[in-house]
């Protein structure tokens, strides 16, 4: 049985979209534009998107921070930060933001790539050596990081 699938695009083009999240609670998609330093937000039910740029390296997760509105943890190049985002409906520019650990400070060229909570609500997080291009990938340069409940970040898997 075969259906028919429309595709459509809903925000403005990014240059590397990655790390959707679907927050559920506000039924907003989030998502990453990693080299330009932009957390995109689209919100189906009202057809509106918006994003926020982080000052301060490339942007590859974003994960709603449970029990704080409108609070964000984000990556910016081997930090894990906090970021509040006054107005999610709103662009903004976000030029200050709570450093909740950084990683790698041995490997210079290694930044956060992805990451996800588990069902225990740990933040899984993993790091990636520096690359000109996708296919020049070094896969002994990157980590796998998870951060606790109590913000302690915990190396997990190296290289």
């Amino acid at each position: 049985m075969t259906e028919n699938v429309e595709v459509e695009r809903v925000t403005i083009p990014v240059e590397l979209g990655e790390g959707p999240h679907w927050a559920a609670v506000e039924g907003a998609l989030y998502f990453v534009d990693i080299f330009n330093q932009n957390v995109h937000r689209y919100h189906p039910a009202s057809n509106t998107h918006s994003k926020m740029h982080i000052e301060g390296g490339p942007v590859t997760l974003v994960v709603p921070l449970m029990g704080r509105q409108n609070a964000f943890v984000v990556s910016v190049g081997r930090d894990l930060a906090v970021v509040t985002w006054d107005d999610p409906s709103k662009d903004c520019v976000v030029s200050r933001y709570t450093t909740i650990a950084s990683v790698d400070q041995k490997s210079e060229g290694n930044r956060f790539n992805d990451g996800k909570c588990d069902d225990l609500g740990r933040l899984w997080a993993g790091t990636m050596g520096k690359t000109d291009v996708p296919e020049n990938l070094r896969p002994d340069l990157g980590n796998l990081f998870i951060l606790g409940h109590d913000s302690s970040v915990s190396l997990m898997l190296d290289k």
